[in-house]
């Protein structure tokens, strides 16, 4: 079906481009914010009940989350582009070509989870090689790891959907969508993990099978919304009679430089991870939960920068640069109150927070060191992530992605020189985590600050 046959937007839709920004931001910003602490939610559970049966199925899931991340990443290219390009369509009052945006990157999304999942499905055995897992944690960590890619496309179709909702300017949607799914997550994994009330026991498998139910009954329950016109672009679900390869080359190269860039840094983490394990046990437990409780920060920054990503894109597209521009600005700003006021807690309730989740002193120690710096840090997290989503918002992608790489990679070399070179010990991974964040966050405000992406076509 052409672009022109397409049927017209249905009455009351909201378009984020007039009215008082902040408040905009604020809209748009808590559903998403509250999604994200739900997506967490299912790492939670799973790793609850796995807890349950031992160290050995608990290992396996942990040992392919850094994976698992890749997934997402890789079918970034479909959703960062959706974003970028259905924002811009709506802001433009366009939502026949904005409805046409979506059902083309549908297709192609569903075509790349299909490709993902033969390739990783066959690749899964070699990432637990990498990582050199003991045989018990590497058998039962494939069998997960494949189920996750063998669910790639009901993955997709959560995310994909998701993303042409909260580019229509629609967060609210897929926040409940995401709450129905980690509620019948929470119910499926004890059930399939330990084979209750006639269900089989799977343990391990158990928790990906239930994973991945949760994300096709949220694609069922999109697909439910968008035949009851609750989603105010057209988007025809039916295959496209003619693909639009343009367009797909158009969404690859938005979404897959900050894709790379996610994979990038998920290969880092692996071998900041390997570094880290060289001082022991307790300096993992201290990396471990310093990143959880960093992730607080990240959930709100990354929320708010759904927001930031919609905001430009709309204003963008309806010709307003200077509204574009201010609602990234007062995106960061909200971020960074919130994300300094998390860091100065960091640093005055550093020792409460080790003896919680730390039981050995020393583990408590290597926490409270790292806790200082990452507090100190937090602001020039927050930034970053906001202003990469302004970026992506714009489809202008090039910019973060050249930030992002170089600020992962190099974290490796930094930790090698503070920690080995020049004595620091375990203080010098810390130092490398937390120097590269304030790098990255100042680079990011400089070169959004210069404007370029104001002018990019998408």
């Amino acid at each position: 079906m052409s672009e022109a046959t397409l049927p017209t937007v249905r009455p009351g839709t909201r378009v984020w481009t007039e009215g008082p920004i902040m408040r905009n931001v604020f809209a748009l910003a808590w559903p998403s914010v509250l999604s994200m602490v739900l997506m967490t939610a299912f790492s939670i559970t799973d790793a609850f009940f796995l807890g349950r049966l031992g160290t050995v199925p608990l290992a396996a899931a942990i040992s392919a989350i850094f994976i698992v991340w890749m997934i997402y990443s890789i079918l970034q290219i479909a959703t960062i582009g959706i974003t970028a390009m259905v924002s811009r369509a709506v802001g433009e009052k366009r939502p026949e070509h904005a409805g046409y945006v979506a059902h083309q990157a549908l297709w192609f999304g569903l075509g790349l989870a299909a490709v993902l999942t033969v390739i990783g499905y066959a690749v899964a055995p070699a990432f637990f090689r990498i990582m050199g897992t003991d045989a018990d944690v590497t058998r039962e960590g494939i069998t997960y790891l494949r189920i996750m890619f063998l669910g790639s496309t009901p993955l997709l179709l959560k995310e994909v959907f998701g993303a042409i909702f909260q580019a229509s300017g629609d967060t609210r949607r897929p926040l409940l969508v995401t709450a129905a799914a980690v509620i019948l997550n929470v119910i499926l994994d004890p059930l399939l993990i330990f084979g209750l009330a006639g269900f089989p026991r799977l343990e391990t498998a158990g928790a990906a099978v239930a994973t991945i139910a949760a994300y096709a009954v949220s694609a069922v329950i999109y697909v439910g919304l968008i035949r009851a016109g609750k989603l105010h672009i057209p988007l025809r679900l039916r295959f496209p009679n003619r693909p639009d390869f343009r367009l797909f080359a158009r969404m690859v190269r938005i979404g897959l430089p900050p894709s790379v860039g996610d994979i990038v840094f998920c290969t880092v983490y692996l071998f900041i991870n390997e570094i880290v394990a060289g001082y022991g046990a307790f300096a993992i437990a201290a990396l471990g939960i310093g990143n959880r409780l960093e992730s607080v920060n990240y959930m709100i920054s990354h929320g708010f920068g759904t927001a930031a990503a919609t905001l430009v894109g709309q204003n963008l597209g309806a010709g307003q640069p200077k509204r574009a521009e201010k609602s990234a600005w007062y995106t960061v700003g909200i971020v960074l109150i919130w994300t300094a006021a998390v860091g100065a807690a960091f640093i005055l309730f550093r020792e409460p927070l080790g003896r919680i989740f730390l039981t050995d002193l020393q583990s408590q120690q290597a926490l409270h060191q790292y806790l200082i710096l990452l507090g100190a840090t937090q602001v020039f997290m927050g930034a970053e992530i906001v202003l990469y989503f302004a970026f992506t918002g714009a489809g202008n992608t090039l910019p973060p992605t050249f930030i992002s790489i170089p600020g992962a990679v190099v974290r490796i070399p930094i930790a090698w020189l503070i920690g080995e070179v020049l004595g620091f010990g375990l203080s010098g991974v810390w130092w490398a985590i937390t120097l590269t964040m304030v790098a990255r966050g100042v680079a990011m405000a400089v070169w959004f600050r210069l404007n370029r992406w104001q002018r990019h076509a998408v």
